[in-house]
């Protein structure tokens, strides 16, 4: 059973830079947004899995396919640990007797998805179906229903919730589902639904930590506002409005990214819509821009096919950092242990060309980790803060 656990921090703010010391779990104050600690997780293929875990740990994934970041979920009596995924707005679990099949459909067994062990072994009586797709890849299909559950503490009457019965899915062994922190047009998600019955604005920050930080510290999720309670303002944030809001996601139209190149500082102008995304391991760029950052690496990248990412020499030169800017503001991002990362002697990069011409941009988790991201879905806008770490 996953214990919630309260974690106080100190918190410094200056220059318009949020610093955290220690772990990253909001400090309460008077009428407090929502807040709950988060949960890193492990890669099936490490053997700490199999053996007794705390519950109230948070554990550190290594898998190279990505890192997957978890909410526990209450439903029944019972935990749910829910891969958090702010490019989905649905959230399931998946049932006992799931079906696992592989990305060319043909089933395999339950171990082949590489789902945790505490599944939804309940009854699910509802008309009601739902697919839905996840990268080009994975799939979930199953029944929806309304359910109540808890979060946080916090119950929440008569949400939507999906229950997989048939999955295309590449698990992590521990999370079970997926938490959904996107939207449905005409429909409501789960987060939201928390908002409004604890009389919140429609609303949540993410503060996601590095993986240097260690198993406990994943990082914190305030709904209903900031992770330190301040207000956003313009001096210590960048605003800029959300795109193809029908669409049910979080997309803003483009930003300029820049590097040290070869000879000068090289600045891209990424003119196509954006998606930030939680459940990204990867930052998605069109190919010209892709291309520009490659070339300013010594010796240069190669493609692993197999594994679809760059690979690079482990000595190589490279850029200090990336600099993406956001509505008028710069936000730096390193590129050691994050842009390019290290899995036993193997870099690679986790910068990637977007999979066709025209697909949106992605800024996934090595982006999302050094910046605050407040998304407010009633104002239909994002706003950006540079995390600074001690």
């Amino acid at each position: 059973m996953l214990h919630r656990i309260y974690i106080y921090i100190y918190i410094l703010a200056f220059s318009g830079f949020l610093v955290l010391f220690g772990n990253t779990a909001a400090i309460p104050e008077i009428g407090p947004p929502l807040v709950s600690d988060l949960v890193r997780v492990r890669g099936a293929n490490n053997s700490s899995l199999n053996a007794k875990r705390d519950p109230t740990v948070i554990v550190e994934q290594l898998e190279q396919e990505g890192q997957r970041l978890a909410i526990n979920l209450r439903l029944q009596g019972v935990d749910y640990l829910l891969h958090l995924d702010t490019g989905g707005g649905l959230t399931w679990i998946a049932t006992s007797d799931f079906t696992c099949y592989d990305d060319k459909h043909q089933r395999q067994t339950q171990e082949y998805c590489k789902l945790g062990p505490d599944l939804y072994k309940g009854s699910v009586t509802s008309t009601e179906y739902f697919k839905e797709h996840y990268g080009s890849t994975e799939v979930a299909r199953g029944k929806r229903s309304r359910k109540t559950v808890e979060i946080g503490g916090e119950e929440v009457e008569d949400v939507e919730i999906g229950f997989a019965h048939e999955l295309v899915w590449q698990g992590d062994g521990l999370t079970v589902g997926l938490f959904g922190l996107a939207w449905y047009p005409g429909a409501t998600s789960i987060w939201q639904d928390l908002c409004k019955a604890m009389c919140l604005p429609v609303q949540y920050t993410l503060a996601l930590n590095r993986e240097a930080d260690g198993d406990y510290n994943g990082g914190a999720i305030a709904f209903g506002g900031t992770v330190d309670g301040q207000p956003i303002t313009p001096d210590a944030w960048a605003t800029v409005d959300l795109v193809w809001t029908d669409a049910g996601k979080w997309l803003i139209n483009g930003f300029k990214m820049a590097f040290n190149g070869p000879k000068a500082v090289q600045t891209e102008k990424i003119d196509q819509i954006t998606i930030i995304d939680s459940g990204d391991p990867r930052i998605r760029l069109p190919e010209e821009t892709t291309n520009a950052f490659l070339a300013a690496w010594d010796p240069d990248p190669k493609w692993h096919e197999q594994k679809k990412v760059w690979e690079v020499s482990c000595k190589a030169r490279w850029p200090d950092s990336v600099t993406f800017e956001i509505g008028g503001k710069k936000f730096k991002v390193p590129v050691r242990d994050n842009i390019a990362a290290e899995y036993q002697g193997f870099c690679y990069l986790t910068i990637v060309k977007t999979a066709k011409t025209g697909d949106n941009a992605s800024l996934g988790l090595p982006f999302m980790r050094y910046l605050v991201i407040n998304h407010d879905f009633e104002g239909r806008k994002m706003s950006f803060k540079q995390r600074v770490y001690a």
